[in-house]
Formats: structure tokens, C-alpha cells, sequence
């Protein structure tokens, strides 16, 4: 949590005329002249919220819990915390927050995150229903997700999940041998078969069913395998990413982008009607992915936040894993509101001139400067972009040759089209 320095003991109305003071320092000195929370985040509003200089917060990840029943290799967690659990009451705080800094915006999004949130089922049950009503009453709608690893998902889970508008996006890397080997149990145990039961149950509830795919280098050249089991299972989308944090040398990058391909000609080449949607694919198609960015970074910080069980806010969750699980880049409390406005400008892509290591790079365009949590893992430096580099560059040349290939396809296919009617006229007249 941020602190108040030493320095803290001038009076609000001193502080607000000196140019260039941080808005955590405006906070405490406003604390410390005797003013109430309340009075002395008003006084931050007024002088950084109300002149717009960030946009609205839409996006909520409430990390539930740090405990899970798995242990994954690569997950961000790693055992690092104490089983923390957030409480009902910080959820809902959480919720009036959301309300309050999404302003005018009217639909707004809270990701269900841990460990495992499906751990924290009993509180869901009274939590879920409550922020409907709460937001409701202020003229808005909430969009639940979750990202579980389906193990503790029954027909109980799903139905809720399906009556309270909790979509659920499953953690699962592929067959039962892929998904065996780097999601295992704390026992040591496989899970792909809890899995398939909870997927299964999502199937019959809510219908639509997402995996959420991590990447690990030994499994590259078997992601279209994967890809298509899972699709025989009944998965209907796909978010496919490797597996950030750990070293992947040019061969291995290069390999993962072809495999990119490879998965694209498979799903091309199925029933349009049947096929599942695969996110990266759409992108590329869509040309999504070949687009100029104007601004680095992601939604981190900007228009999402993620909040903890000790009612602290940072930019997302991976940022609140990295550092030894310290968490980078806090932001404030959900007492003390979004006091880091420095930290905020940077997110918000206003130092962008910042990164020296991005401006002569040739992705500069179409690269968002790198996860910073991967960034921090590899340099130090959240801003500063690591070994990941190479990934982003040979995943955004498979997203240009994607999208080469599907034009070629729809070309081919609009000749052939045309073709045909020439040839039905020419009979028709003949």
C-alpha cells in the first residue's frame, strides 16, 4: 500500500496551488491536516478526475483467492501467498467503486479471478446476485466472467453460472496428455478428466463454451492436435497464448508461429457454420491484428483495475503477481482511490517517449510495448521489453501470413463463384 512520507503535514489549500504535486501526496496532506477520507479524495477528483484526464474504469478483476487445487508450472501465483481470501464486504466495496469511476458508462465488466474462484463458490452465490441489484439501481449492467480450471464445476455450479449471466472460461491446454502434463494436481495427479466433466456440464447450462490455452514450448507441435480435441469436446472459442515469463529462443518462436498457420488452414478448411471461433485467427482475418496502434500498453490501469483481498488496487493481475508476488505499479486502495496518477499517466500511454527501447524497433506500429508483468520478469523494468520480443514478432508475422492466405482463399473463392454464374448464363442462353 502506498504510505504517507514525513513530508505530509502541509494543509490541502497550501498544496493546491503548487504545480506538479502527485496526487498521493495531495491525499495524505489532506489526511494529515485532519480531513476525512472522503473530503480528501474529493479533493483529488477535483483537481486530476474531473478534468478528464483518464478515461473511465469499465474493466474490475477481484482477485477471490490465491488458493487453487492445481499447480500449474507456469501460473503467475506459484504458492507465493498465504491463501488469502477476500471477503464479501471488500467484494461489494469493490462493486461501489466500480460504479462510481465508470461515470457514464453503462455497461461494465468484473473477471472473477485466482487461484481458483470456483473455491469461492459459497460467497459467489450471495455476492453475484447482490452486484446485479447494486448496479442495477444505478442505471447499469454488469458482465460477470470467470476464469476457472473447471475441476470443482458440477450442474449445481453451471446452472448458477447460467442463471446469474457468469460466463466461464475454462483453463485447459489441450488432450488429455498435454493438459496432464502442465496442469496437473497438487497431488501430482492429472486433471484433465475433472476438467471434461466441468465442461461438460457448461455444456449443458450455459452452452457457449471458452478455453483459455497457454502454450508451452514442448507442446508446440502439437497445438493443432489440441486445438481439434478440444473442438470434439464441445469447445466453441479459443484465447491461445504462450506461456509468458520463461525464455523462448527463435526456434521456438518460429515454430509456435507456424503452428499459428497450421491451425489457421485447419479452421479454414472446416464447416464455417460448426467451426469454433479462435480468437487470434480472428484477428488476422479480420485485420484486427494488422492495425496501427496509437497508444503502448494494455487496458491495465487504463480502463481496468484488479482488486485484492486487502482491498489494494493494481493495473491487473499479472502485475500483481510479479515481484515475489509483492505486486508492481499499485495505483491506491479502494479506501484511498486511484491516488498514483504519475503511475496512471504512464499506463495510459502518455509516456510512451519513455521506452527508448521501442522506437526504433520495426513492430513499433503494431506491437503495445509488451506485457509489463512479463516486462518486469525479464528486465527489471515494466516499461522496458524483454526476450518476449522475438515472441510478439514472429506471432504478429503469423497473424500478416494469415491474413495473406485468407485473402487469397476469398479470392479464389469469389472467382469460382463468378466462374459458375458465367457458365449458368452462357447454358441459359445456349
Amino acid at each position: 500500500m502506498v504510505q504517507p512520507s514525513n513530508e505530509h503535514s502541509a494543509t490541502p489549500s497550501c498544496l493546491s496551488g503548487v504545480p506538479g504535486f502527485g496526487a498521493e501526496e495531495v491525499f495524505y496532506a489532506a489526511r494529515a491536516s485532519g480531513a476525512s477520507v472522503d473530503e480528501a479524495k474529493e479533493l483529488v477528483d477535483e483537481r486530476w478526475r474531473t478534468r478528464g484526464a483518464f478515461p473511465p474504469i469499465t474493466l474490475m478483476e477481484l482477485f477471490l483467492t490465491d488458493a487453487c487445487n492445481l499447480a500449474c508450472p507456469y501460473c503467475f501465483v506459484q504458492e507465493k501467498w498465504q491463501h488469502r481470501i477476500m471477503s464479501l464486504e471488500t467484494m461489494q466495496d469493490a462493486v461501489r467503486f466500480l460504479v462510481r469511476e465508470s461515470r457514464d458508462v453503462k455497461d461494465v465488466s468484473i473477471v472473477l479471478m485466482g487461484g481458483e474462484p470456483t473455491l469461492q463458490y459459497g460467497v459467489l452465490q450471495q455476492f453475484v446476485p447482490w452486484a446485479h441489484a447494486q448496479a442495477a439501481l444505478q442505471g447499469k449492467r454488469i458482465r460477470f466472467d470467470m476464469t476457472s480450471n473447471g475441476t470443482l464445476i458440477d450442474d449445481e455450479k453451471a446452472r448458477f453460472f447460467k442463471q446469474q449471466r457468469v460466463m466461464v472460461l475454462l483453463s485447459i491446454d489441450g488432450d488429455k496428455s498435454t493438459h496432464d502434463r502442465h496442469r496437473p494436481t497438487k497431488g501430482g495427479k492429472g486433471s484433465f478428466d475433472r476438467v471434461l466433466t466441468g465442461l461438460q456440464a457448461l455444456k449443458r447450462h450455459q452452452g457457449y463454451v471458452g478455453a483459455k490455452m497457454t502454450i508451452v514450448q514442448d507442446q508446440v507441435p502439437h497445438l493443432l492436435a489440441n486445438v481439434a480435441a478440444l473442438a470434439g469436446h464441445g469447445v466453441d472459442f479459443f484465447m491461445m497464448g504462450h506461456a509468458t515469463g520463461g525464455e523462448w529462443g527463435s526456434a521456438d518462436a518460429e515454430a509456435l508461429a507456424r503452428a499459428y498457420v497450421d491451425v489457421y488452414e485447419w479452421w479454414a478448411q472446416a464447416d464455417p457454420k460448426t467451426r469454433p471461433k479462435i480468437r487470434m485467427i480472428e484477428e488476422a482475418v479480420g485485420e484486427k491484428g494488422g492495425g496501427k496502434r496509437h497508444a503502448y500498453g494494455c487496458r491495465a490501469g487504463r480502463t481496468g483495475l484488479v482488486v485484492t483481498p486487502e482491498r489494494d488496487l493494481f493495473p491487473c493481475s499479472k502485475m500483481l503477481g510479479a515481484n515475489d508476488s509483492k505486486g508492481i505499479l499499485q495505483l491506491g486502495t479502494l479506501d484511498t482511490g486511484l491516488v498514483a496518477v504519475e503511475t496512471r499517466k504512464k499506463l495510459n500511454g502518455y509516456g510512451a517517449f519513455d521506452r527508448p527501447a521501442c522506437w526504433n524497433c520495426r513492430m513499433q506500429s503494431k506491437c503495445m510495448g509488451g506485457c509489463y508483468a512479463v516486462n518486469h520478469t525479464l528486465t527489471g523494468d515494466p516499461f522496458t521489453p524483454g526476450a518476449d520480443c522475438r515472441v510478439v514478432a514472429f506471432v504478429q508475422w503469423a497473424k500478416e501470413e494469415i491474413q495473406r492466405r485468407h485473402r487469397v482463399r476469398i479470392a479464389a473463392s469469389s472467382a469460382s463463384a463468378h466462374s459458375t454464374t458465367q457458365s449458368s448464363l452462357a447454358a441459359k442462353h445456349a
